[in-house]
């Protein structure tokens, strides 16, 4: 197997082999070591509207962590529900019912919009509404027919 030597008609010679490797090595301890460092003890400094992007994003974050919170909650009053309703031998969908939580949430978004508040659509909230109550009957007629089959 061949031995690579420097050549000393080459300019720099060893010295040219030594100093790009010196060079790979510290380019290479830089991204192994340098960089994940800066990035986790957040050393780079931001601009300021980087900054304000970054603080608005974190506080959506924890709105829609509580909006998963809540519709957790949600679900856990439904089955109570059911299970009443299941006692009762009441049915479990109830359309009445279905069309006042819709038009409740329309209602919670037209005071929101005389307050000067943000601006939530009426039809997004039927929308949201319909989504979260067509979910939440169907689970509990699902459970049901699976307490049913037992």
């Amino acid at each position: 197997m061949p031995v690579f030597k420097p050549s000393s008609k080459l300019s720099g010679g060893s010295v040219s082999v030594s100093h790009s490797l010196s060079c790979m090595c510290l380019i290479l301890f830089s991204y192994v070591y340098v960089i994940p460092f800066i990035y986790k003890y957040n050393l780079i400094t931001m601009l300021p509207e980087e900054e304000k992007l970054d603080e608005i994003r974190k506080r959506i974050d924890e709105i829609d962590a509580a909006i998963v919170d809540l519709l957790s909650k949600r679900m856990a009053y439904a089955k109570q529900i059911k299970d009443v309703k299941v006692r009762m031998n009441m049915p479990i969908k109830d359309g009445r019912r279905e069309e006042m939580v819709i038009e409740n949430w329309c209602e919670h978004a037209r005071r929101n919009r005389r307050g000067g508040e943000y601006d939530l659509s009426e039809e997004m909230m039927k929308k949201m509404a319909a989504l979260i109550i067509e979910y939440t009957v169907n689970n509990e007629l699902l459970a049901n027919n699976s307490d049913m089959s037992v």
